[in-house]
């Protein structure tokens, strides 16, 4: 019996497991903790890198929308940091109300 699901082989785990990889990040149902993969902490790094690295820190609105929806989707493996660290960015970019491609200069 199918009962209308479709499964996708490549994304199922099949046999029970303790530690399981889901969007980003690996839940470990020993322990009851997140943490990030390598390759989300590396792309986390990697849009902080160049963020800082922007000439004169000017950035376009949509680099920070993107660094800023990157980390806040990993608030649960970093912890509650990341809304402290992310409520400035969150709020200079509710203030500004700019078109994705405006620059915005970070202090």
């Amino acid at each position: 019996m199918k009962f209308g699901i479709q499964w996708n082989e490549k994304k199922s785990v099949t046999v029970p497991t303790r530690e399981i990889e889901f969007q980003g990040m690996l839940l470990n149902s020993v322990t009851n903790d997140f943490s990030l993969t390598q390759l989300r902490r590396d792309k986390i790094r990697g849009l902080a890198t160049a963020l800082r690295a922007s000439p004169n820190r000017s950035v376009t609105l949509f680099e920070l929308q993107r660094f800023t929806g990157t980390a806040a989707a990993a608030h649960l493996a970093i912890g509650p940091k990341t809304n402290i660290f992310l409520r400035s960015m969150l709020d200079l970019m509710k203030k500004e109300r700019l078109a994705p491609y405006s620059h915005i200069t970070l202090s």
